[in-house]
């Protein structure tokens, strides 16, 4: 069912009506906040996607498309191999990780552009239709003179483009530019290009914000000249708010679990009831598990049961040296 249906749940069990544009709005946003808790809690049936991605090796770092939030698992597209993934720290510890050197991708953290800028200057900012209210728009980001500027640039109604007056510094990873945000939800993307025209960043029409993960990947390759590489990646699709009465929720078969929840917040927070609060989030768990229940009807699992104490017992027993590898040796240890 839509937001509207979501709303009218909710409004009907609390009692409570809206008489003005500002109660609606605070709804609103109340019940977005507690559909995104769910959504971030629990890979939800219908959150995973899964997509093929041209890389070129002789970059040593990438950044992901803006409507992926979370990587499940990544593996190589020929050999399908699995690639593991691992955040800075483990590149830093004193006894380090055992090296998985050429199956890795390293996430290192979150950037408001697709790509670093060719060289410090002004941005260009558009849309590919006109719309009929002004588009207020926030640039933050270092200066020749200033560590932290913010600019703020107007697509006026009617319009297409602007240009922002103030030169930024490239930078390096994207610390030049610290976000790009907009004041309202749009009906059309915003582009962003630099001062050569290359796009840099696209700001979706239902987010606040630019936002892209960068990852590190130089280790796969080595040195030299490679062929482009394919990887399979598996995702959780960003979190889209709800905007128009008619939006859907991202999942199907949730809409019940965001009422839940909502109720749940309500009793916690609003109207405090420990025992309601305590229901309304059983009952929205229990959506969740039903969901996930039924998605695995008629589906093959592979489970794994774990490492066999009584097997590692015996492979003990051997008296062999611990983490010593041995190709003839019947219970490795790696």
């Amino acid at each position: 069912m839509s937001y509207s249906n979501i709303l009218e749940d909710i409004l009907a069990y609390t009692g409570k009506s809206i008489s003005t544009d500002a109660e609606k709005a605070k709804y609103k946003r109340n019940i977005n906040k507690n559909a995104f808790e769910l959504y971030r809690d629990y890979d939800l049936v219908g959150s995973l996607r899964e997509q093929f991605f041209l890389v070129d090796p002789d970059e040593d770092q990438i950044t992901l498309p803006w409507y992926i939030w979370q990587v499940r698992g990544v593996r190589f597209k020929d050999g399908r191999y699995k690639i593991d993934q691992l955040d800075m720290r483990p590149r830093y510890q004193s006894n380090a990780w055992e090296p998985t050197m050429f199956t890795e991708w390293r996430k290192l953290h979150r950037v408001p552009l697709a790509k670093t800028p060719v060289s410090d200057g002004p941005f260009t900012i558009s849309i590919p239709i006109v719309e009929s209210e002004d588009i207020i728009i926030y640039i933050t980001g270092a200066t020749a003179t200033s560590s932290r500027f913010v600019e703020t640039l107007t697509i006026v109604a009617g319009t297409l483009s602007v240009t922002s007056s103030t030169t930024f510094v490239a930078g390096n990873n994207n610390f030049g530019i610290e976000s790009i945000s907009k004041n309202r939800t749009t009906t059309q993307d915003l582009i962003i290009k630099d001062v050569t025209g290359v796009e840099i960043a696209v700001l979706p029409n239902s987010n606040s914000h630019t936002t892209y993960y960068l990852y590190a990947i130089s280790s796969m390759f080595g040195e030299g000249n490679h062929e482009c590489e394919v990887f399979e990646v598996l995702y959780k699709t960003a979190f889209v708010p709800f905007f128009n009465d008619t939006d859907e929720y991202p999942c199907d078969a949730y809409d019940d679990a965001i009422v839940e929840k909502y109720l749940h917040w309500w009793f916690l927070h609003i109207q405090p009831d420990t025992e309601k609060s305590i229901l309304h989030n059983q009952k929205m768990i229990d959506i969740v598990l039903k969901n996930e229940r039924d998605s695995n009807i008629g589906i093959r699992m592979k489970t794994d049961f774990g490492r066999n104490r009584f097997i590692e017992a015996q492979a003990n027993s051997y008296n062999y040296p611990r983490d010593t590898y041995y190709s003839n040796y019947p219970f490795n240890r790696t």
